[in-house]
């Protein structure tokens, strides 16, 4: 009985409609909305290691063929914890970015991302406490249809601010995100 799913999910995987129908329109005047949820991981010079639950939601028009300029939210709840302190709610985060980024079409539905992003994070609602942020990532967008993709991806992400200069660098483990093309 196994034989014969694997068999059935093989040939729905390879089959010509499956590969076909995921060819993404990357031409100036498309527009894409969608998101990303990261889940970055720190651990300070203190002991203290905090996991965050990132969401980006994000919206991008193509100037160039296979070249869109992305505008993106940001929202973020971390958790604190260490060997002497439990397990405490930190920070909430919110932010927004301008960037570009670059898609190659490479075949089999699969398009390599290649992007840079600047913008900036405000702590705790307390503008004092804002940072500036450069963003670059590499990824892979994977397209489902011509109108859908599922994005995977490495985010190397530089913190500053007005206070101390170079605060952090952040890589993330990868995100996960969905992308609409209209």
């Amino acid at each position: 009985m196994r034989w014969k799913f694997v068999l059935v999910f093989m040939a729905c995987l390879l089959s010509e409609t499956v590969m076909s129908s995921g060819h993404l329109q990357l031409n100036r005047g498309t527009m894409s909305a969608g998101g990303r949820f990261k889940m970055p991981y720190k651990y300070d010079r203190v002991g203290r290691q905090t996991i965050s639950f990132r969401e980006e939601p994000e919206f991008s028009y193509f100037v160039w063929d296979s070249l869109r300029l992305i505008g993106s939210a940001e929202a973020e709840l971390s958790l604190r914890w260490s060997s002497i302190y439990p397990l405490t709610v930190g920070a909430f985060r919110w932010g927004a970015k301008l960037g570009a980024e670059y898609l190659l079409p490479v075949g089999l539905s699969i398009y390599p991302a290649f992007g840079i992003k600047g913008g900036f994070r405000v702590k705790n609602t307390l503008w004092d406490q804002t940072q500036g942020l450069l963003e670059l990532s590499a990824g892979i967008l994977w397209g489902v249809n011509e109108h859908v993709a599922i994005s995977f991806g490495l985010p190397m992400e530089l913190a500053f601010s007005k206070q101390f200069g170079f605060e952090s660098i952040e890589i993330s483990p990868g995100y996960l995100g969905v992308v609409g093309f209209f």
